[in-house]
């Protein structure tokens, strides 16, 4: 119906939206991690389009990544979907990329390294258009690090262990899984 609908017209596609949209926030808490591959390669399907046809899609995966989520296990699986869908749109959706780094900016220090691992792949998925240097408007890496360097100036092992610190180490695993993801998918590419 989603593949279809690229030929509807306006008031169709709208009362479409207005259907799916909720069924896809009942779906998405409802995800067990046996159908994790089945949900990956449907939202694949419906993102790998014109963005211009599947926007309202791309608006409700990027919008709030962490919206409704009751455990580790749900954050995971919305930014791994998040991640598989916008992969190969890079290039083509800057602005939405602006808008999903604006938020998963706050979550960077997650307690969990499950989500600090998705959350690396939703970077990669971001900044990859910067990091092949193609020339667009995506976000740039360089201004998304530079005003994180100075919270790691003061890491060190004989460190108070407040919570200050420990946001702070979980941001560095972050990034670090986020270099470890980019060069995973190097190879891919």
């Amino acid at each position: 119906m989603l593949d279809a609908s690229k030929h509807w017209s306006y008031a169709l596609t709208d009362s479409l939206y207005s259907i799916i949209l909720p069924l896809l926030t009942s779906a998405l808490v409802k995800i067990i991690p046996e159908t994790m591959a089945d949900w990956t390669s449907a939202f694949g399907k419906v993102a790998d389009r014109d963005p211009n046809r599947c926007h309202w899609f791309l608006e409700y995966l990027s919008t709030r990544p962490f919206q409704d989520e009751q455990g580790a296990f749900l954050a995971a699986t919305r930014l791994h979907l998040v991640a598989t869908s916008l992969k190969k749109l890079e290039w083509r959706i800057p602005l939405l990329l602006h808008r999903l780094l604006e938020a998963v900016v706050p979550h960077l220090s997650h307690p969990l390294e499950t989500v600090r691992r998705h959350l690396a792949a939703v970077l990669v998925t971001i900044f990859m258009c910067d990091l092949l240097q193609y020339r667009t408007r995506a976000p740039k890496l360089e201004e998304f690090l530079t005003p994180l360097l100075p919270r790691f100036a003061g890491l060190s092992p004989a460190t108070a262990h407040d919570q200050r610190r420990k946001d702070d180490v979980n941001l560095l695993k972050t990034l670090a899984a986020m270099v470890s993801t980019y060069l995973g998918s190097v190879g891919t590419l």
